[in-house]
């Protein structure tokens, strides 16, 4: 049984990323996001409910995803992981 775990901070998601971990993303329209470390960089993709399609961005490394999360992810319950 996997349990949505609610990441509390900066260090603890880059540490999820650094493990292989997928990210998720709890949009404000309640749809979800995702985010995942690959060896081109880290992919974020995010629904776009105006277009009916996935957004893809792709930063370059981890001190990118960590200006994104202190710009986008702070917030409190805005970003989890599943934990088997």
């Amino acid at each position: 049984m996997t349990m949505k775990t609610t990441i509390q901070s900066r260090r603890e998601a880059v540490t999820l990323l650094e493990d292989k971990h997928v990210l998720y993303i709890r949009i404000h329209n309640g749809q979800t996001g995702m985010i995942k470390q690959t060896e081109d960089g880290i992919i974020i993709a995010i629904p776009n409910e105006e277009t009916d399609k996935v957004d893809f961005r792709k930063l370059e490394d981890i001190e990118a995803f960590e200006a994104f999360y202190d710009l986008t992810l702070s917030k409190p319950g805005t970003l989890y992981y599943n934990q088997a």
